[in-house]
């Protein structure tokens, strides 16, 4: 208990008794429509009986809910999966996320021009609006230190965030007008490195060619080359499993340079993705990346204002 009361949760750690903040609203959906009447089911090998459902009802719901929950957003996984086969009461046991969550409420302001009069109504309906980032607990670090994907295919801060819309004036005996959208950020799903230095000029950016040597607390570690792109094949089919056949990647990353420094990763990002989409040219699943050199967008923005 001294070793756990040194653990700082309260910045960017969240919890919930009775919503699955792993998962996303559509997966946690389709879980109640595939067991609707939420009936007795086992968790790790024990199983909630009808006389402790009676007694405590919320416990079943609980139990469902905590055998459900995705692993790859749980950053507390390997600290509670061992306690589910010598813990009785499940209630001790909840995954935690690592990111950011927020809701607020809103309403419709309708406008409204009588004969040039302007007027404001407010909406009859009322909104929440929902905010959640994930971190996955997978290859995580700190900038400069973890860059690309590791031999598992995990991108190195890797994050979901999850905006959902509900309509909350909807009446009970109506359905419920929701809404949710995902998007996902990490760094390029490709063998890569910067190599942190603590001075004015920017690191320069190397790409897998060959084989890869970081010089990290005087350990040099070598990764052998990716010529097939297999870490990154798995990357993608874990997006695709969890997504769809219909992957658009945005890339943010500058295109155009003087030195090349970034564009040597956006060279080799498309060529990951040109030699991946080959694997697919007999199924309806793509890949798209899109460049969209932001920095250099603004820029020009900001100019053209003057």
């Amino acid at each position: 208990m001294k070793c756990l009361s040194k653990l700082d949760i309260n910045l960017g750690f969240y919890f919930s008794c009775s919503y699955d903040l792993t998962n996303p609203l559509s997966k946690n959906i389709t879980k109640n429509l595939r067991n609707p009447e939420n009936k007795f089911r086992k968790s790790m090998g024990d199983k909630v009986s009808k006389e402790s459902y009676k007694s405590n009802p919320d416990l079943n719901l609980h139990v469902t809910y905590l055998e459900n929950y995705f692993d790859f957003f749980a950053w507390n996984h390997q600290l509670i999966f061992e306690f589910f086969g010598c813990v009785a009461n499940k209630r001790w046991i909840l995954p935690i996320i690592h990111g950011y969550m927020d809701q607020k409420s809103f309403f419709i302001l309708l406008f409204i021009n009588y004969w040039r009069l302007l007027e404001f109504h407010y909406g009859s309906n009322i909104f929440s609006l929902t905010l959640i980032s994930r971190r996955s607990r997978h290859h995580a670090g700190t900038r400069y230190i973890k860059r690309g994907l590791n031999e598992e295919g995990y991108a190195a801060n890797h994050v979901e965030t999850e905006q959902i819309v509900v309509e909350c004036s909807t009446s009970l005996n109506e359905y419920l007008n929701l809404s949710s959208f995902i998007q996902i950020r990490g760094s390029a799903p490709i063998y890569w490195f910067q190599q942190p230095h603590i001075y004015i000029p920017k690191p320069d950016i190397s790409s897998n060619f060959n084989f890869l040597i970081f010089v990290y607390f005087a350990i040099f570690t070598v990764i052998h080359s990716d010529p097939y792109y297999l870490a990154t094949k798995k990357h993608f089919y874990d997006l695709i499993s969890r997504f769809g056949d219909q992957i658009f990647c945005l890339n943010l990353v500058k295109v155009v340079e003087a030195q090349k420094r970034e564009s040597i990763l956006v060279e080799e990002y498309q060529k990951a993705v040109d030699y991946i989409n080959k694997d697919f040219e007999e199924e309806p699943i793509c890949i798209r990346l899109h460049n969209y050199d932001m920095k250099n967008i603004l820029k020009k923005l900001f100019f053209n204002r003057f």
